[in-house]
């Protein structure tokens, strides 16, 4: 029980390396079922529910069929789900428990919540400027949505690429952006959307991007660089601009 009580305690590449060297350790997670299930939780990146009213054994058997079914790309449970769009939709962004699809051609986004089996889908939309006609990565924190959208003018036929800083689920401007509308290029672009990413980072958005960008703090960047960029949403500043080499990047 000692040694139970040492291992539950040791990190799951730490339990590894020990029973590389004595096969006792390996003995005491097969005659432990408190160790088996620490050691699945573990590879499973969970932690335990003290206050848990399900047995010990039903909750390392279910850890173990979630650590066997990612091994063999089994799925598990799947569930269709209508969108209320007479377009065709082929991307979508997930934050958290919501799923967003644009839909730039009727100048909105659809979402709703990710259901348990058996709970009915509810799904909203928020309205968008009539002028926007691609919206590129959607990314959200708590009431937070940040969209990087390109718009056309119906008028002039100008484009320009904007982040729009959006109350989630009113689509109302962020209260607390001084600027919720921040231009990122009014420069038309030879191609169709140059967003290559894009997260939220607190009071940061960093985004990767080949537009050839404004700053607001100098004049237009060399358009055939790719920038890193940071800027503060709340006050709608540039922060930081790097360039790096075309090609595929990750944040």
């Amino acid at each position: 029980e000692i040694l139970v009580e040492i291992l539950c305690n040791v990190t799951l590449f730490d339990f590894e390396c020990l029973t590389v060297t004595h096969p006792r350790f390996l003995r005491c997670l097969a005659s432990s079922l408190r160790l088996q299930h620490h050691h699945f939780a573990q590879k499973a990146g969970l932690r335990d529910n003290p206050d848990s009213t399900v047995p010990l054994n039903e909750r390392r058997n279910l850890l173990v069929r979630h650590e066997m079914a990612w091994s063999q790309g089994q799925v598990v449970a799947s569930r269709n789900i209508p969108v209320d769009s007479p377009n065709e939709i082929t991307d979508f962004s997930v934050s958290g428990d919501i799923m967003f699809f644009p839909d730039p051609s009727n100048h909105r986004i659809l979402w709703f919540r990710l259901p348990n089996p058996s709970e009915e889908v509810h799904s909203s939309f928020i309205n968008l400027d009539p002028e926007v006609v691609m919206i590129g990565n959607i990314v959200r924190n708590g009431d937070l949505l940040v969209l990087y959208v390109k718009l056309q003018s119906s008028a002039s036929g100008e484009s320009k690429t904007e982040i729009h800083l959006l109350h989630f689920p009113t689509g109302n401007p962020h209260p607390l952006a001084t600027r919720p509308i921040i231009l990122v290029s009014n420069v038309p672009s030879q191609n169709q959307f140059n967003l290559n990413h894009m997260e939220l980072l607190e009071e940061k958005v960093v985004f990767i991007s080949s537009e050839k960008l404004h700053t607001g703090r100098s004049n237009f960047m060399n358009v055939d660089q790719d920038y890193v960029c940071v800027l503060n949403w709340m006050t709608g500043q540039f922060l930081v601009s790097v360039s790096c080499t075309s090609g595929p990047r990750f944040i």
